[in-house]
Order: C-alpha cells, then structure tokens, then sequence
C-alpha cells in the first residue's frame, strides 16, 4: 500500500562536539530561514518541522531545547551561548572528575529549563505528554560500559523496549554531556537502582544511526521524507589528552574509549551516505539524507578562541554554493514530506 503524500518522517540528529555545537544551530537557523521564506511565515520552529530529534553530548542539550522545550532557534542560539560561556568561565584545579564544574552546567540547565518548559519548574521531568510533541531522545553510555557502544536512550516518548527511566529534563542533559574531560559523571535513580552515566558521544558521538532504529520502533510501517544529521566538525568531537597524562587522573578506558570517538561521526556518515545512495533518483535530485559538517570545509579551525567565532564560520560554510543549494534542498524536503524510502529499509 502506498503512503500518503505530506507524510514522510522527518528526523534530525545532532553530533557531539563539546560548545563548537553552537555551529549546529547556525546551520539548522539557515535551513529553517529558507523554510520560513517558502512558508511565508516567520513563526515556525523546529519541534514543527520535525518528527523526532535524537542528539549525543551538547547535540543531546541541543535537542531537547529545540523539541523537548520548544525554544525558538534564536533564543536556542542565545541561551547555548550563555551557557557556554558560564560553564567555560571557570576550570577547575584538579582534573579526576573533569576540567570544568559540572554544578555550572546543572545550573544553566536548570535556568532553561525553569525558563521554558511548560510547567516553569526547573525538575520538570523529561516525557513529554502533550498530543503534539515532537519525539525526542538523547544518548547517553553506562559508566560500567563505555567500550559496549551501546547507549542509553532517555526519552521525551513511552518506549516498549529498552526503556528508561523518566528523569528530570537537566540530569538526562548531565548524563549525556558527562564527557570525562569535561565533566564528572551523573548517576540516575533507575527503578530503585543508581546508575551512572558518562557521555554519549563515548561510541555514539554522531547519533543518526540511532535516530533511524529508534524511529523504526516508533513508527513502524512508516516512510522517510528526509534525515537531516548536523556535525561539529570531523575528528574535533574531544580533545584527547596529551599520552603523558596519568592514568590515575584519567583511566585508560575512557582514553582509549575517547580515540574511538574522532573516527566514528567519519564512519558513521559514509555508512548513511552509502545506504541513501541506492533509493536516490537521477540528478537533480538531492536525496534523502542530508549531512552537513562545518569541517568539511574549514579543516584549518582547530581551535577557536570564543563562542562569538563560530556564527562567522558557519555562515561562511553555508555560502559556498553546494552547502547552499543542500540547506535549499533539505528545506524544501522537510516542507513537502514526500514518503521517500520505508523506514525498515534503512533502520539496521
């Protein structure tokens, strides 16, 4: 049986990256101008153009303020901002459990949180009740496990498998931020059981694969207008420390875990890219999946010395003309939610 045109899935998935994924907000702000100017409307959001929303680390923060909180992509944009420079604005003197404090990042958190959820109460928890809400999840990885590759989902949805607990909005952004460089670990009261979590992007760093399976459980049956995945910047996920370090200060499994990361947000879009190609149709048709990576292009930004620079990089990124033309063409799929491709066929 065919599906019905206008309604194809549409999913976003956000990578890691520590706070250069305030560059991931730029580019979905300029997906969103073009879907506006089309509309001839000034007051669509993201939580309305997209079905579910899956993100790892700051990706997952990223997510739940777009879909779970609803903001505006321009409050989005200032609130990360601040955020990041709160939380950047002091490091800490002894690095066991992280550089920076992770009571700033819970603070910030909780603001938003108190800010623009529905009820104003900073521990609003995080499923999401009301008949139009857009599907939400964030990445996290067990403590006890890093090296399984198999995160945690906490979810803004009911589940009827694996399922997780339904925690307060700000501890599922502490767990899936929790990179050891970063932050110390978040444990989460699970059916009576603490559990500790670190972050997602410790083997799941770009968590579009994640987005496809979960959608799969969801919305069975269904078919994919378009999957759009916005990184950070290849192989800068995390910075991983100098070999020198002590193995005391850090443990060689989270090092060893953290080297996995810079290779798999590479790996995981050519294996994405790979899968889309068969169901493309002949030029000029844009496809399905829709990847768009700051790095691609500005491989010599290493390092960037505020959160004031990225805004500037990434707009330089989209007006290169193919970054333009895609952002055009990921708009305009987002917009018709033609049934593309069945959803099982690309969920592995």
């Amino acid at each position: 049986m065919a599906e019905i045109p206008g309604t194809g899935l549409r999913l976003l998935s956000f990578d890691g990256g520590g706070f250069r994924g305030l560059s991931s907000l730029y580019i979905l702000k300029e997906i969103m101008q073009r879907i506006r100017r089309d509309e001839g409307r000034t007051d669509i959001e993201p939580w309305q153009c997209f079905d579910m929303i899956g993100g790892t680390s700051m990706g997952g923060l990223i997510a739940i303020m777009l879909g779970r909180l609803r903001m505006p992509i321009d409050e989005a944009i200032k609130q990360y901002t601040e955020l990041a420079r709160k939380v950047l604005s002091e490091t800490k003197h002894r690095w066991q459990d992280g550089m920076f404090k992770a009571t700033l990042l819970e603070e910030a958190t909780k603001s938003i949180v108190r800010k623009y959820s529905e009820l104003n109460d900073e521990d609003t928890r995080l499923l999401d009740t009301r008949p139009d809400s857009c599907k939400v999840f964030v990445c996290a990885m067990s403590a006890a496990n890093m090296r399984a590759s198999i995160p945690t989902h906490f979810r803004t949805f009911t589940a009827y498998e694996n399922v997780t607990a339904n925690c307060k909005i700000w501890e599922a952004v502490r767990a899936t931020s929790a990179d050891p460089t970063f932050f110390k670990r978040i444990k989460i009261q699970d059916i009576g059981v603490q559990v500790e979590y670190v972050d997602g992007g410790i083997g799941c760093n770009n968590p579009t694969e994640r987005v496809l399976i979960e959608a799969n459980r969801i919305f069975r049956g269904a078919h994919v207008a378009c999957l759009v995945s916005i990184g950070t910047g290849q192989g800068e996920a995390l910075k991983i420390p100098e070999p020198g370090l002590k193995e005391n200060t850090i443990p060689l499994e989270t090092l060893n875990a953290l080297i996995e990361i810079a290779k798999h947000c590479g790996r995981t879009n050519q294996e994405m890219a790979a899968r889309f190609q068969r169901f493309k149709r002949p030029d000029p048709d844009p496809g399905v999946y829709f990847r768009f990576n700051l790095d691609e292009v500005h491989e010599d930004t290493k390092e960037w010395k505020g959160v004031g620079d990225i805004g500037e990089h990434t707009k330089k990124y989209i007006e290169i003309f193919n970054n333009s033309s895609r952002a055009d063409a990921a708009a305009s799929a987002i917009r018709r939610r033609e049934p593309r491709v069945l959803l099982s066929q690309v969920a592995r």
